[in-house]
């Protein structure tokens, strides 16, 4: 497999990561990559960055270091209704190239039943300023894979595996192998 992008990175704004958006450049090009999207968290974190961040990274030029880089948010899911960390306003202003949408525990209630995690996913499919749905795999949030990932397809929506879930997080292996399933409803991966 030859690995073209990195479509879910942060930087060191989000406090956890330790890199600058120019040393991640930089690494994406030592691994021959095409392009990558800078995703830091979206307001609601505790990690997160001030919200005009989002709207400066529009300053950023198109390629750093050879990489195309798109300028994006890992926008947080705040309820079963699909509603996002960021209005439909401020996504209009901030003119953003790539916005995963993820749940995180720290944003969003710790269990949700099977029902409510399938109807949160079904209502985040159709959101318009969403291009990706982040590690959606968490064993506390399970849902009707086969449901949603239909749904994730037919609105076109990208569906990450995100290959670190299953090393910090042991026990999502089996849920990333069912969600590898989605692949033959026709959701694309990053």
């Amino acid at each position: 497999m030859n690995i073209i992008a990195d479509l879910h990175m942060h930087t060191m704004v989000s406090n956890h990561a330790f890199n600058t958006v120019t040393e991640m450049a930089r690494r994406a090009c030592e691994l021959g990559m095409f392009a990558a999207a800078l995703t830091d968290h979206g307001p609601s974190m505790p990690d997160a960055p001030h919200p005009w961040y989002f709207y400066n990274l529009t300053t950023l030029p198109s390629r750093i270091e050879g990489i195309w880089l798109l300028k994006g948010v890992e926008a947080n899911v705040r309820g079963t209704d699909g509603s996002l960390d960021i209005e439909p306003q401020e996504f209009e202003r901030m003119q953003l190239d790539w916005v995963i949408a993820s749940i995180h525990s720290d944003t969003l209630c710790p269990s949700l039943s099977e029902d409510e995690a399938t109807q949160l996913w079904l209502n985040v499919a159709q959101s318009p300023y969403v291009d990706c749905i982040g590690h959606s795999e968490s064993r506390r949030h399970r849902y009707d894979y086969d449901a949603v990932t239909k749904a994730f397809a037919r609105c076109r929506k990208v569906v990450e595996i995100n290959a670190n879930s299953a090393v910090v997080r042991r026990a999502t292996r089996k849920t990333c192998v069912s969600l590898l399933a989605c692949k033959r409803n026709g959701t694309r991966s990053p």
